[in-house]
């Protein structure tokens, strides 16, 4: 009876020391197996990094693109320079295409025959001088002309002298009129008529005609040297 109480108690010992046995290599599989899900885990954060540093790549990439905007930027081109002022003649007492005064018309009509101060702007390159012919636009008669102005004159004042030579400008010459005076000879129509002042550049200092020339002889004379013409129009009406 001891003896198979003792057997009972042996075996029963030995399969508890087997049990104990079996239960440590389960727990050494287990803390091995976290080992290995802690490097797994490693593994994954460095994959992260490496992942990060890719987007930082791409930061570089918008970098250049800034780059090429910035490149493609281009610099303004200089001021162009002013070219010279046109040829042109201009008057202060009427504008071009308006009212003649009555001071500038024939006494006929209660003027006084007076010639109004001219202005002009420089001729082209190889004017030599100017010549001014007055004209009716409307029946082609020539009032009067005065030619060999010197080429540094670029003006007439009010009233220049009724003569073969005035003073003002100096080496002009003029011809008789239509009403057979020397110089200006302004408006007398019997009813409205536009006129024209016509200034010529002339290609030559001197065009070696007398004051004695017809004023028709003198306007051919003139339109035959010119070198560019520009004028001044109006129109006057009987009061």
């Amino acid at each position: 009876m001891t003896m198979r109480v003792n057997l009972t108690i042996i075996l029963s010992l030995t399969t508890l020391g087997l049990l104990g046995a079996c239960g440590g290599e389960e727990s050494t599989t287990s803390t091995s197996s976290s080992s290995t899900t802690t490097s797994s885990s490693s593994t994954t954060t460095s994959t992260s990094t490496g992942g990060t540093g890719g987007s930082g790549g791409s930061t570089g990439g918008t970098g250049g693109s800034g780059g090429l905007a910035q490149g493609g930027g281009g610099q303004g081109g200089d001021g162009g320079q002013g070219g010279a002022q046109a040829f042109g003649i201009t008057s202060s007492a009427y504008a071009d295409m308006g009212m003649i005064p009555l001071e500038q018309a024939c006494s006929n009509h209660g003027g006084s025959n007076i010639s109004p101060p001219l202005n002009w702007t420089a001729g082209p390159s190889g004017t030599e001088s100017y010549a001014i012919v007055f004209v009716d636009l409307s029946n082609g008669l020539t009032h009067s002309a005065i030619w060999d102005i010197p080429k540094n004159v670029l003006s007439l004042p009010k009233g220049v002298e009724g003569v073969a030579m005035p003073s003002v400008p100096a080496g002009a010459k003029q011809c008789k009129g239509y009403n057979n005076k020397f110089g200006y000879q302004g408006p007398c129509p019997p009813n409205a008529h536009t006129y024209q002042f016509q200034l010529h550049a002339v290609n030559k200092s001197s065009l070696n005609i007398g004051t004695d020339t017809n004023k028709n002889t003198v306007k051919t004379t003139v339109e035959n040297a010119s070198l560019a013409t520009v004028t001044l129009t109006g129109t006057f009406t009987p009061p």
